[in-house]
């Protein structure tokens, strides 16, 4: 978590600066009331700390599905320049890298209409 805070404080969770008055404006709403993100984090954590810690993608080489990656140019959290380093060498009967520049790590949250555009104009649905 302070790995993601240190990210966060540098633009590289979060590249908008105009996004904390939407993220305050929905964690004021009803459905977020009490809600304790750090609770959230150790109840998932806990179910998952495994799976991630063994998981490596690194040696995958080749699937037999289509790879497409929606990336923020910014992203430091999940680095989006390993990501698209990782697409390059690997095999699949169709891959691409959409990069979205105006965002970070919430690609969707950042920007829905350019997110929903990439998938409407870029992904097929078979």
């Amino acid at each position: 978590m302070r790995q993601y805070q240190l990210v966060y404080a540098h633009g590289g969770a979060l590249h908008r600066t105009d996004m904390e008055p939407k993220i305050e404006a929905a964690m004021a709403t009803q459905d977020y009331e009490g809600y304790d993100w750090m609770d959230a984090y150790h109840y998932s954590i806990q179910f998952l700390r495994q799976d991630i810690a063994q998981s490596d993608f690194s040696t995958l080489r080749q699937l037999t599905f289509p790879v497409y990656l929606i990336l923020g140019r910014h992203d430091w959290n999940v680095p989006s320049v390993q990501a698209a380093a990782w697409l390059d060498s690997l095999q699949a009967p169709a891959k691409a890298v959409f990069w979205m520049e105006q965002a970070a790590h919430g690609t969707l949250e950042e920007d829905p209409e350019d997110f929903n555009r990439i998938l409407l104009e870029n992904i097929p649905l078979e």
